[in-house]
């Protein structure tokens, strides 16, 4: 079934949201998707099936970012495949949501997204 249907809605929609988006200049971000394969009992997380429409996306987001001008923070990269950060391979733990976010507000303050934010000095930040 995934073989059969790759990602060329998923494209569409990205490339849809970056053209409005552009069009009323604002400025945006796409994200790798973060899972953990180790999650064994859950083919969701860990079929070859997935893991290669998995990758299949990436592909897709890169290459949007750069061909629409946006924004790409490499979450995937970043962020652990232990076991004890997700809840069966695909959704963050509550309490590891805290270091998602975390991930995220240095991506946008270090590539100085948020207006004013980088001339903040850092301990006014929290």
């Amino acid at each position: 079934m995934l073989a059969a249907n790759p990602p060329k809605y998923f494209r569409r929609n990205l490339e849809h949201i970056l053209l409005i988006a552009n069009y009323r200049k604002i400025k945006t971000v796409l994200a790798t998707f973060a899972y953990s394969p180790l999650f064994k009992d859950n083919p969701t997380a860990s079929s070859e099936e997935f893991i290669t429409a998995y990758k299949e996306m990436t592909d897709v987001v890169r290459a949007v970012a750069g061909e629409m001008d946006a924004h790409l923070f490499d979450f995937a990269s970043v962020f652990p495949t232990d076991k004890r950060y997700y809840v069966e391979g695909i959704h963050v733990n509550e309490d590891d949501t805290k270091l998602k976010a975390k991930l995220f507000a240095d991506y946008l303050i270090e590539n100085k997204l948020i207006p004013g934010l980088h001339e903040m000095p850092q301990e006014d930040r929290k």
